[in-house]
């Protein structure tokens, strides 16, 4: 408080009038966007001053987001919204010209923009190297009609920005006549040159940074699944693998002549190299993702692995490259250890080898193995944080995915022995640790993890709570109607969560989908209507800092084009059923801000043990906002 109101106003009462014996000529929304930039740039300092100087955990806590790795901002640089890894930049030749250039790298400082300036209405486009204006006889044709001046002399023109962060960068009707957008001169490539031409030609949308969570972790992030990628799972590619009565990567190999078959070896790097291409992080980004989760296998680890486990080695390579594709993208990456040496649950082809038994869990030498594995995986981050190519993507890692909760005590004797190994090696203000697990309700763990952050933060801040939230698998009921999951997004799930909420732990809803388990799915718009809710949702759970939808994509057989069409986020996108910029688009102010139904017509879950699959049916309401029908019972399947 003493920071807010006290420095703050201090600070802006200095900075007001320096600008105003600076440059008289500075137009007004000019200085209200510098004042509002001073007033962002003073509060980052302030915290990051704050955090440098604390000598406690708790003392961070108070300085604030120096210990919430998951705050996440997006930089202050304008991407086209096609090829979000190009960015407007200014040129390197010292001319004053403007182009797309491949973001990051030894063009960062002539991309990057002041903060927020294009949150305040009309104002001047603002690069590193000055400000952009549009010459008097700006035409279609007239290639040289834009350039970079000093904003000091000039001021720039005031452009319209998105509201949204995504859209269009126009110049109003004025001086220049029609109306004008901001669009490449020719193919949008690296290199091309910018101009401005009549919005009526068709305009270019860009990509600007959106609002980040605030310091109190409101503001989820939105992320996708990777998954699939590094660990197949049959049904995820159907037509090869399902239809084949191939259960698991491991069978798919062992098909194929085994791991060190030159047969498998070349399936294995032309699934590697295929199936997540830029193109694909392309349209994730246009739809408002920033952030990905990655299910890897231990045999990716070459510590750990072993060819007679009976997998092919060599995928990392493929997982450094992608994550150079992320970085030149502005997303971030979450390194997920979803398959441990001998399976940590049973008859999941997930693991990587579909088991009778929990092998990770009964056999001391595979749970050792564990072990080994996660100091690996702390490596490779390490060895990617020392890249150029791959530094700052990865933030977190998940330690076990979807474990078998018949053990749970062995569950948390291994996260117990883990977290503080990772969090020596990974700190907290830079990385998260997810921990799964799969009891309902998440009580008992949750408070589990609850007196681990209390009693050690120095080990474990920064540790969240990875739930995740299906409505199928004994979650839908028949007959099944589009209300039914709208009910369970809007009234239920919060409680499902409420566990988060009492105990004050952070948590990643880290798989969550629009599947429902019926047909009828792709009618009457409703996946983009649901996926909406689930938006909302995550953004107004205080104890949400972000989800992974699964899942990016599925190899959809081309026999079956509907079949687990649902599940392929990429898909859905290229065929209709989501608009592209969904994401950004959504608003999400409150839950469920878009459903006609009241709140007050959701059933009555304060009194009631919520679990995974309890019903929800909405409720007819009389006067005065009563409730006039029973809430049924939970139903367990």
């Amino acid at each position: 408080d003493f920071l807010e109101h006290r420095v703050l106003p201090f600070c802006l009462g200095h900075i007001g009038p320096a600008l105003e014996q600076e440059d008289s000529r500075l137009a007004p929304q000019t200085k209200e966007g510098m004042n509002a930039l001073a007033a962002a740039a003073i509060v980052a300092g302030i915290s990051r001053v704050a955090a440098a100087g604390a000598s406690t955990v708790e003392e961070r806590l108070v300085a604030g987001a120096a210990t919430k790795p998951w705050l996440f901002e997006e930089e202050q640089v304008v991407r086209l919204a096609d090829r979000p890894d190009l960015c407007l930049t200014a040129a390197a030749d010292g001319g004053a010209s403007l182009e797309l250039r491949t973001c990051g790298g030894e063009a960062l400082e002539r991309q990057l923009l002041f903060a927020a300036a294009h949150r305040l209405g009309p104002s001047a486009l603002r690069l590193a190297d000055g400000c952009v204006v549009v010459a008097a006889n700006a035409t279609e044709e007239n290639a040289g009609s834009i350039h970079l001046a000093p904003c000091g002399s000039h001021g720039g023109d005031a452009f319209q920005f998105p509201s949204t962060g995504h859209g269009s960068i126009r110049l109003p009707a004025g001086q220049h006549g029609e109306e004008l957008c901001l669009a490449p001169l020719g193919a949008a490539v690296d290199g091309a040159p910018m101009h401005m031409q009549p919005c009526r030609a068709g305009g270019h949308a860009f990509l600007l940074s959106r609002e980040g969570p605030s310091p109190d972790g409101r503001g989820a992030f939105l992320g996708v699944n990777l998954g699939g990628w590094l660990v197949m799972e049959s049904w995820m590619w159907p037509a090869e693998m399902e239809a084949n009565h191939i259960h698991d990567e491991y069978s798919y190999i062992a098909k194929h002549g085994g791991p060190s078959d030159p047969q498998a070896k070349t399936r294995m790097q032309e699934h590697w190299d295929t199936f997540l291409r830029p193109e694909h992080l392309d349209r994730l980004r246009r739809f408002g993702t920033t952030h990905v989760r990655i299910p890897f296998g231990y045999w990716l680890l070459d510590q750990v692995y072993n060819e007679s486990d009976g997998f092919v080695s060599g995928g990392e390579p493929y997982l450094a490259r992608a994550l150079g594709w992320l970085k030149q993208r502005g997303m971030r990456a979450v390194l997920d250890l979803h398959a441990l040496p001998g399976g940590q649950a049973r008859r999941q082809s997930f693991t990587g080898r579909v088991t009778p038994v929990e092998h990770f869990f009964l056999e001391d030498h595979e749970f050792e193995r564990g072990k080994r594995a996660v100091r690996a995986m702390v490596e490779l981050v390490q060895k990617y944080e020392a890249s150029a190519a791959t530094s700052g993507v990865v933030v977190g890692v998940e330690l076990l995915n979807e474990p078998s909760n018949r053990h749970y005590d062995r569950i948390t004797e291994f996260y117990d022995e883990m977290v503080p190994v990772v969090r020596a090696a990974l700190p907290a203000d830079r990385y998260l640790v997810l921990l799964s697990f799969m009891d309902s309700p998440h009580a008992k763990s949750m408070n589990w993890l609850a007196e681990r952050i209390q009693a050690d933060p120095g080990n474990w801040s920064g540790v969240v709570y990875d739930a995740h939230l299906y409505h199928l698998f004994g979650d839908n009921h028949a007959p099944w109607s589009e209300e039914q999951d709208y009910c369970k997004v809007c009234c239920r799930d919060s409680h499902i969560l409420r566990p988060a909420e009492a105990t004050g732990v952070p948590t990643i809803v880290g798989e969550y989908s629009i599947a429902t388990g019926f047909t009828g799915w792709h009618r009457g718009g409703f996946v983009q209507k649901n996926l909406h809710n689930y938006f909302s949702l995550w953004s107004s759970a205080s104890s949400v800092v972000g989800s992974f939808l699964w899942n990016f994509r599925i190899l959809v057989d081309p026999a079956h084009p509907m079949r687990y069409l649902e599940w392929s986020l990429v898909d859905m996108i290229d065929q209709g059923y989501l608009d592209r910029d969904l994401a950004y688009a959504a608003d999400v102010s409150d839950i469920c801000p878009g459903m006609e139904r009241s709140a007050k017509q959701c059933p009555d879950f304060s009194n009631r043990t919520v679990w995974w699959n309890t019903r929800c049916d909405w409720q007819q309401v009389g006067g005065e906002g009563r409730r006039l029908a029973a809430t049924q019972d939970p139903i367990l399947v």
